[in-house]
């Protein structure tokens, strides 16, 4: 049998052509690659580095950290990173010039313009290419520092009223004393096991929340009974001090948490005296004012520096002016207050002058 084949017409059919591009082939690393698309997508500080064409491109996230273009060369960029001192330096560059080649590399730790950055690669000792994420680490660090200062703070301020009540307990066992100075003795031990409790409310309080739980329903509490049992214990406490306060209406009263707010009140007011050493007026008010229920509470004491102001309820945070060193404390009582209020829904504000004193102002919401 014998069979015709017809020719294949040749538009049916081409001989491949080594010298075509291939169609599933693309510049991936150009600026406007896939790289360069998978990096913009990113939220971190992310970047990538190609030895074999030395295309070192990144997101705009860290391009704009460095201010730099988001595709460059790895010599533009260590170039930038010298101009603007990145350090450790000679760490620094070694580091990205071994990212690729077959040396073990781990994470590195570098600094500039006061942040600290943790770089870690992925996909290393690949020659096609490695990935870069740029963690910051500053604030981690500050917290850990201040945490650091706050622990050995926390640590003399327990020891200081636990020597105090020791000290006090023993001239009442061991020693003759008349009836008047037991009884100044025993008013200084109530003194510091009151301090003592305060600090240890402080600490438990950090330990169990990073935020203000309200436990339990909230209330109307009246303003003018709430400060009554506060200013009750600071007027036994001061003889240097003139308390005065003023609500207006005198039957304000706020919907809120009464333990937690008591113990806001009682930090403001406690910080007023004690940051007042040589005495003075500390005046508190409250009132109404546009759809609020505001508390103020202000001193004449040795005010707070501009510069600190915007830190002054963080955590640990300690105003390190010469005038406030000499007077200890944690660092606590004002975030503790800060989360308060954002548990309630209002707000704490301060104003404050150097050498003249501090005014902080509680906002409440009104009742819906």
């Amino acid at each position: 049998m014998t069979h015709n084949l017809e020719p294949i017409a040749s538009s049916s059919f081409e001989a491949h052509d080594d010298t075509r591009p291939n169609p599933t082939e693309r510049d991936w690393t150009k600026p406007d690659g896939f790289v360069q698309s998978l990096l913009d997508k990113s939220q971190a500080m992310v970047c990538f580095y190609e030895p074999a064409t030395n295309t070192f491109l990144m997101n705009e996230n860290l391009a704009r950290r460095f201010e730099v273009s988001k595709s460059s060369t790895l010599e533009s960029f260590l170039a930038r990173c010298r101009q603007i001192e990145v350090v450790p330096r000679e760490q620094f560059e070694a580091f990205f010039r071994s990212i690729c080649s077959s040396e073990p590399v781990s994470t590195l730790e570098c600094s500039f313009d006061t942040h600290l950055f943790q770089v870690v690669p992925y996909f290393i000792n690949n020659p096609d290419g490695v990935f870069l994420t740029w963690y910051d680490h500053t604030e981690t660090l500050e917290l850990s520092l201040r945490k650091e200062v706050f622990l050995a703070e926390l640590s003399h301020e327990i020891r200081t009223p636990l020597t105090a009540i020791k000290g006090f307990t023993e001239l009442l066992l061991h020693q003759p004393l008349t009836r008047e100075k037991q009884e100044n003795m025993l008013r200084l031990i109530q003194q510091e096991t009151e301090r003592l409790e305060r600090l240890t409310e402080h600490y438990l309080d950090f330990q169990r929340h990073d935020a203000v739980v309200l436990n339990g329903h909230m209330d109307d509490v009246s303003v003018s009974h709430m400060l009554d049992e506060i200013l009750a214990t600071f007027h036994a406490t001061t003889a240097t001090h003139t308390i005065s306060i003023q609500i207006e209406p005198e039957n304000m009263t706020i919907v809120a948490h009464a333990d937690r707010v008591r113990q806001c009140l009682q930090n403001l007011i406690h910080n007023a005296i004690k940051y007042s050493p040589q005495g003075g007026n500390v005046s508190i008010s409250a009132f109404e004012e546009a759809h609020e229920m505001v508390i103020q509470i202000r001193d004449e004491g040795i005010g707070i520096p501009a510069d600190a102001l915007p830190k002054l309820f963080e955590r640990y945070y300690r105003v390190e002016s010469e005038a406030h060193r000499a007077i200890k404390g944690t660092g606590l009582g004002l975030q503790i207050c800060k989360q308060c209020m954002d548990a309630h829904g209002g707000s704490i504000h301060v104003e404050s002058v150097a050498g003249i004193g501090s005014t902080f102002t509680l906002r409440f919401p009104q009742r819906p």
